[in-house]
Formats: C-alpha cells, structure tokens, sequence
C-alpha cells in the first residue's frame, strides 16, 4: 500500500501581512512542516 500526506488550502494571505491574516498561523506551519517532515521519513 502506498502512503501520502495531503495538504490542503494553505494560503500565503492567511499568514501575517496577508489580506484574511488567521490567529497562530506560524504554529500551524510549524506543525505542518513537521508532518512532512515525518512522512517523508516514512517515505510517504
């Protein structure tokens, strides 16, 4: 069975200094690039 990670609608104006800035958004980078981080460990 092949494994993939999907990540969905992340936009550059949903960031600080876009036009729609969300709350914590350096966090949920954060937590994003770590996922990948680990399922390219796991060679996904």
């Amino acid at each position: 069975m092949t494994k993939g990670l999907l990540v969905i609608d992340l936009q550059n104006d949903d960031f600080p200094g876009g036009k729609f800035p969300l709350w914590n958004m350096d966090a949920v980078l954060q937590n994003i690039e770590r996922v990948i981080e680990k399922a390219n460990a796991q060679g996904a």
